[in-house]
Parts: structure tokens; sequence; C-alpha cells
């Protein structure tokens, strides 16, 4: 799977899920890490706070993909692969 800085939240998920699970290997830039839920709460007329209220945790690595990076390599790989292939 190919991923870039603006993966976000259930694609995050996804690919997480599917590199541990062995089906896939991700690769590209690290994603937005967008893995708590939770909803922003307003403190005052310009302050807003966000608490997380959520966390999903993989049976596999028994956390999540909360400032996971993806393999850096990955993309040079990609991009042989890409060009062997035309």
């Amino acid at each position: 799977m190919l991923t870039s800085s603006e993966t976000i939240s259930g694609c995050e998920d996804l690919a997480y899920a599917l590199k541990n699970a062995g089906r896939a290997m991700v690769i590209g830039e690290v994603t937005a890490g967008a893995a708590h839920a939770g909803s922003p709460k307003r403190l005052s007329e310009h302050f807003l706070r966000f608490v997380p209220s959520g966390r999903p945790v993989s049976p596999v690595t028994h956390t999540d993909w909360e400032g996971v990076a993806t393999d850096a390599e990955g993309k040079e790989k990609l991009a042989h692969t890409l060009a062997d292939l035309r």
C-alpha cells in the first residue's frame, strides 16, 4: 500500500492492519497519525482543547499507528519495481 502525509484515520487503520497481518507492504510517507478518536471542546472564544477518548489497539502489535513511520526505503523499491514494469 502506498501512503502519504495525507493518509489519515480509517485509511491508516487499513494500512496498519494489513501490514501487521502480513497481507501488504506499506511504503511511502509517514501518515498523519490520526489514531486516537476524540472531539474538540471549546475552552473560550479563542481556545479549543482536544482530548482523546478512544484508541484502536492491534491484536498483533498491542498498540496503534500513532507516530509509526513507514518503510522509507520502500519508496525507492517501488520506483524501481514500477520502472521495471514499463
